[in-house]
């Protein structure tokens, strides 16, 4: 096993190049490690608000047999599970995968232009997922440009790219802006909804009215609303202390079994993660 790390000197910080050559697990721990030891500011917290100058790009990989991946074949009707429970209390495992996207990520995306900061998402069936955000000059791109992705990464990894499109924030609760941090938010969710893009905007209604009511389950920071510009997808991003009042709201009206605010309008399924790093331009 070869680990490398080199420095860069344009940056002035501890950039990533882990290189895998024998361990399934050591790109992962040495994009963890190093991005851990860059200093503060190229380590700062990803915000989310609606109203903004950016574009989100979410772009995901799945394993085959993920909840994910067969969802997203599935399309607009309903798959089985819809719902999957998170593990609770225990971290995602580290994949190569992972590494190879944080890798990717810290190297080459950051230095794009147009670059704001990512969220690299560790899932717990072994999804790997980048949320990013873009300026851009001029109109949103409807389709997801190919400078924003990280599929020549992952490419022959054993994953395969479920989903990428560009969104831009419908809302947020329950304040104003989300900040998504490995420290103050260390865990993740994409609530997923998928339709007909003529049912985009009553599905956001619904949305609107409620989700909010997930606030104050024990562990959620805060949810943010996202509408794809193709106007087939919806995104729910999700930033959580931990998992473990889940429960609670799955009690809660609106959210249970039978009487979720979305049927009849959109597919639903959620994808769990540990955030593996946020990366900034800087």
């Amino acid at each position: 096993m070869k680990i490398i790390q080199e420095k860069s000197r344009a940056h002035g910080s501890l950039t990533l190049a882990c290189l895998l050559l024998s361990s399934a697990s050591a790109a992962a721990g040495c994009a963890a490690d190093t991005l851990s030891s860059e200093p503060a500011d190229a380590l700062q917290q990803l915000t989310v608000r609606r109203g903004s100058d950016v574009v989100a790009a979410i772009e995901r990989f799945s394993p085959p047999e993920s909840v994910d991946a067969m969802a997203s074949q599935a399309g607009s009707e309903p798959v089985a599970p819809a719902f999957l429970a998170p593990v609770v209390g225990e971290a995602a495992p580290q994949t190569r995968q992972l590494g190879l996207a944080l890798s990717y990520v810290a190297t080459s995306l950051r230095n794009r232009p147009g670059f704001v900061a990512a969220a690299v998402l560790n899932g717990q069936q072994g999804e790997v997922a980048v949320y990013s955000q873009w300026k851009v000059d001029g109109d949103a791109p409807k389709a997801f440009p190919s400078e924003w992705s990280v599929g020549e990464a992952l490419s022959g990894s054993g994953v395969q790219r479920v989903d990428a499109r560009t969104f831009v924030v419908d809302f947020t609760a329950p304040s104003p802006q989300l900040d998504v941090s490995k420290v103050t938010s260390p865990h993740a969710h994409f609530g997923v909804f998928i339709m007909d893009p003529s049912s985009q905007e009553r599905l956001l209604e619904l949305a609107r009215e409620s989700a909010p009511k997930s606030i104050g389950t024990p562990g959620l920071n805060g949810i943010s609303f996202h509408r794809s510009l193709d106007g087939g997808e919806v995104i729910n991003l999700g930033v959580w202390t931990d998992f473990g009042g889940l429960a609670e709201l799955l009690s809660r009206p609106g959210f249970q079994g039978g009487d979720e605010y979305w049927l009849g309008v959109a597919s639903f399924h959620n994808v769990w993660f540990d955030v593996a790093a946020v990366v900034t331009a800087s």
